[in-house]
């Protein structure tokens, strides 16, 4: 592979943190975001990066602790504070305050390169609200990927930087908690999984030619990533008239 090609495949610096965002009623336990991890981080190493590190957070909480009887009301409020982080200025949610905090802890550990948030259901909600105060705080967040996200504004400056992944169709109804007409990102794509909204990080749940969720869903994760790299490569190749 020559120089100029990773140049192209690696959209970022050769340094990456990769942070996963969970939704609401999921299980620290289940790890659910380990394959995707790893998957996600071969593909920065295929691409040229010599350093990436990955982790998930959980800023709505987990379930873990919670008697049976518990779960329900919990991810109802849960459920609200996703609702409120849709229509709030980032700074005011303690979710995503929260979050932000965590992050920068983390980031601190390892020390430098750009950051990359993946947000799943109600995690791309924090996660993009999480984006912009580090980004304000000085961090370099190029990328902010949303999967199966309910839809939210999206400020101008930050449209070109968000990315949401989702179901085709009306299959996954926590995509279609707000229409956004005018403020959604303007890289949006669809991917067709099995079973649904839970499952769009599963590595075991397998279409009829037998490809995962997890394998569709990190390829179009992958290009979503790669596709200011590719433009700005095609521009450079691009003649001056």
């Amino acid at each position: 592979m020559s120089g100029r090609e990773r140049d192209m495949i690696s959209p970022l610096s050769s340094s990456v943190n990769v942070y996963f965002v969970a939704g609401i009623g999921t299980w620290f336990s289940g790890n659910m975001f380990a394959p995707a991890m790893q998957l996600l981080a071969d593909k920065f190493r295929e691409g040229g990066c010599s350093r990436i590190h990955s982790t998930a957070f959980y800023p709505y909480g987990t379930m873990d602790h919670l008697p049976r009887s518990r779960i329900r009301i919990t991810m109802l409020r849960q459920a609200i504070q996703v609702i409120c982080d849709m229509y709030r200025r980032p700074d005011r949610s303690p979710a995503i305050v929260g979050l932000t905090r965590d992050i920068r802890k983390d980031y601190g550990r390892s020390g430098e390169g750009d950051i990359v948030l993946v947000g799943h259901s109600g995690g791309g909600i924090a996660a993009y609200g999480a984006a912009r105060l580090l980004s304000g705080q000085g961090y370099s967040v190029p990328h902010v990927v949303q999967v199966g996200s309910p839809e939210c504004h999206i400020v101008p400056e930050w449209r070109e930087r968000v990315y949401r992944l989702r179901q085709p169709g009306w299959k996954d109804w926590a995509t279609w908690w707000r229409l956004s007409l005018f403020s959604h990102p303007l890289r949006r794509d669809t991917v067709s999984i099995e079973k649904g909204h839970p499952y769009y990080f599963c590595p075991d749940t397998k279409d009829k030619d037998g490809v995962s969720n997890l394998s569709k869903v990190i390829d179009k994760i992958w290009e979503g990533l790669r596709y200011e790299a590719e433009q700005e490569f095609q521009s450079e190749l691009e003649p001056n008239v």
